[in-house]
C-alpha cells in the first residue's frame, strides 16, 4: 500500500512539472509571436500588470481592514488608484504598440492572473473576499 501511495504521489508530481513546462511553453509562444509581429514584449509587460494587481488588491485589503478598524481609508484607496493608473496605461501602451484586437487579447490574458493572484492572497489570509 505505501509503494503505491509513493508511486502516485510520484506520478502527481510529474503531472505537475510536465502542466507548469507546457503553460510555459505556451507563454513563451505567445511572446515570440508578439515580438515577431509588433516588436512588444508580452513577458515584461505581464509582471508590470502583476504589479498594478497586486497594488490594487493590497489596497482593497488596507481599505477593508480600515473600514473595520475605523482607520483611515485613504491609503487604501491610492494604492488602488495607482494600480488602476497602471493598468490602464499599460493598456494604452499596448494599443499603441499593437492594435485595438491584439491589445483586448493581450490584456485579458495579462489579467487572467486576477483571480488566480486574489485566490492566493486569499488563502494566505490576505484578501477577505
Amino acid at each position: 500500500m505505501l509503494v503505491l501511495y509513493i508511486l502516485v504521489t510520484i506520478g502527481i508530481i510529474i503531472m505537475v512539472i510536465l502542466f507548469i513546462f507546457f503553460i510555459y511553453m505556451i507563454i513563451m509562444l505567445i511572446d515570440e509571436h508578439f515580438e515577431g509581429k509588433f516588436d512588444y514584449n508580452f513577458v515584461r509587460t505581464s509582471f508590470v500588470m502583476t504589479v498594478a494587481v497586486l497594488l490594487m488588491l493590497s489596497g482593497l485589503h488596507w481599505y477593508n481592514e480600515s473600514l473595520i478598524n475605523n482607520g483611515d481609508v485613504l491609503n487604501g484607496l491610492i494604492l488602488m488608484m495607482i494600480g488602476g493608473v497602471i493598468a490602464i496605461g499599460l493598456l494604452s501602451y499596448t494599443i499603441w504598440k499593437t492594435n485595438l484586437i491584439y491589445a483586448i487579447l493581450i490584456t485579458s490574458l495579462q489579467l487572467g492572473i486576477l483571480p488566480l493572484t486574489h485566490r492566493l492572497l486569499r488563502g494566505y489570509g490576505g484578501a477577505e473576499n
